[in-house]
């Protein structure tokens, strides 16, 4: 008996030995070692099995508890769906000419390049007129744009206004095509909600949402009265509509300051044309073919605290008159240098930008009745204003080098300088005054030791704000006792005194 069972004792044994080798054999993996072999969970190394999983089958806050902005979010959505179909995707082409002098043969060569374009527009009218900016089509022989069907038709440019940075394009089919209204921009509010529409980097109908930041920006000589707002505009983005909550047009975006080293990306600060600017340039280019401005005559500037404490001006309202041009409305109205216009057409003038903005928006043969300042005498003048571009004199802010030896034109051709206002990527650096540009040879400013590219950032402890201003300021201080002005170069503020100017 006993023998029997040991005799199956062995067996067993030698089964179980012989079982766990072959299994070691078959199971053991280099890579988990000896714990591979103790895996008994059922995953196979290598093979996938189903996780088990539980989703939450409720929100995390109920509709109910939110009615507000889920109607806010349900109205966003419909304004889009009502707006996009009017905003178009704009490709141009064109060739760029570059001229160089061939090493070789030392003759001048013009190459010629292929160049593309891509930018946003409007459409605003029922037969296919298009508002985008003139920079997006300007030197292109070809214009295609891309509806919101992705229906792509040919378009024709019918004019343009350069200094505004206005293009009108038609798209060459027949329409009618689905059009949106213009708004009133004259009614827009700081902190209003506007949505920009366009095609940055080409990406199709993008919409971005934001604020008015600021109204009255100006980033050039003749883009002035600019809406800053805080909505992404990106390349791509120039031309197409900045819309208010009602789907109406109350702006054309224009530029964008860029971040610091990159002209490619958004930085929180865009600019948009406003659209009643656009509209009087858009109806004058369907007119005539080219966009219409009013002339007065004049070259104006703010009224600073020194300015007015030497012209003895103590009004509320007004912009000063710096310069005549011979036979323009002004000079037939009788306006004279160093009055002060204090209010055109029964509305106060607060400063110059908004008058001249007035005077090109007036239309050519109106007559605006003025009210000037004049030596303590208040005067009502009544200009005829006159088209900026049929006149002889090409409309200035800033005294001409032919003004007749009088007066403060006198004194600044003595002093020998000339300045310019800042650019847009200057003011981004942190920039603020005029730049000097020109220094007159053995002048007083020469003698100082100024030089071109000093950065002129204030006058009698007056700051700068554009060359207008500091002519007017240094011209005035000089003609009756020395003037102090304080510029930076290299970054270093420097005190300088000019001499007031003897008659």
């Amino acid at each position: 008996m006993r023998d029997g069972f040991r005799r199956f004792s062995i067996l067993c044994f030698v089964f179980a030995f012989f079982f766990f080798g072959v299994y070691i054999f078959r199971n053991y993996d280099s890579e988990q070692g000896i714990k591979g072999l103790f895996n008994f969970s059922g995953d196979t190394p290598g093979v996938h099995r189903p996780e088990s999983y539980t989703l939450q089958s409720r929100p995390a806050v109920n509709l109910s508890d939110v009615q507000i902005l889920s109607a806010f979010d349900s109205e966003l959505a419909k304004l889009t769906s009502a707006v996009v179909p009017s905003v178009v995707a704009i490709d141009t082409a064109g060739i760029k000419e570059q001229a160089f002098l061939d090493t070789i043969t030392r003759r001048r060569v013009i190459q010629r390049s292929n160049v593309t374009g891509l930018g946003s527009g409007v459409i605003v009218t029922a037969e296919g007129h298009i508002i985008t900016n003139h920079h997006v089509v300007a030197d292109k022989n070809s214009i295609r744009v891309t509806l919101h069907d992705q229906t792509t038709y040919e378009a024709k440019l019918i004019g343009y206004d350069k200094p505004l940075d206005i293009a009108v394009l038609r798209i060459q089919a027949e329409g009618p095509f689905p059009h949106l209204k213009f708004g009133d921009s004259d009614k827009v509010r700081v902190g209003q909600m506007v949505f920009a529409i366009g095609n940055p980097f080409g990406l199709s109908e993008t919409v971005t949402q934001g604020i008015i930041s600021a109204k009255e920006r100006a980033i050039s000589d003749t883009q002035r009265g600019l809406f800053q707002t805080d909505a992404a505009v990106n390349p791509g983005n120039s031309g197409g509509p900045l819309i208010n909550v009602q789907g109406e047009v109350i702006g054309i975006n224009a530029a964008i300051i860029p971040k610091s080293g990159n002209s490619e990306t958004f930085s929180g600060v865009s600019f948009s044309i406003p659209i009643n600017d656009a509209v009087a340039s858009f109806k004058s280019i369907l007119e005539r073919g080219v966009p219409t401005r009013g002339f007065l005559g004049v070259v104006m500037a703010d009224l600073s605290p020194r300015a007015r404490h030497l012209l003895n001006y103590d009004g509320e309202f007004g912009a000063a008159v710096a310069e005549v041009t011979p036979g323009a409305p002004a000079d037939l109205a009788g306006l004279e240098p160093l009055d002060i216009i204090m209010g055109y057409d029964g509305s106060n003038v607060e400063n110059m930008d908004q008058l001249l903005k007035w005077v090109q928006a007036a239309g050519v043969g109106d007559e605006i009745e003025m009210k000037v300042w004049r030596r303590g005498v208040v005067l009502d003048l009544v200009a005829k204003i006159a088209d900026a571009s049929a006149s002889a004199t090409p409309f200035s802010r800033t005294p001409s080098a032919n003004t007749p030896l009088a007066k403060p034109e006198m004194v600044l051709q003595k002093i020998g300088l000339k300045v310019r206002d800042i650019t847009l990527a200057e003011r981004a650096r942190n920039m603020t005054g005029v730049i000097i540009t020109q220094i007159k040879p053995n002048s007083i400013a020469d003698s100082l030791g100024l030089k071109v590219g000093d950065e002129a950032v204030g006058i009698d402890g007056v700051p700068i704000t554009h060359e207008a201003d500091f002519y007017l300021r240094l011209a005035a201080s000089a003609a009756v006792q020395p003037a102090e002005l304080v510029f930076r170069r290299e970054g270093k503020l420097i005190r300088m005194t000019i001499p007031a100017f003897k008659r």
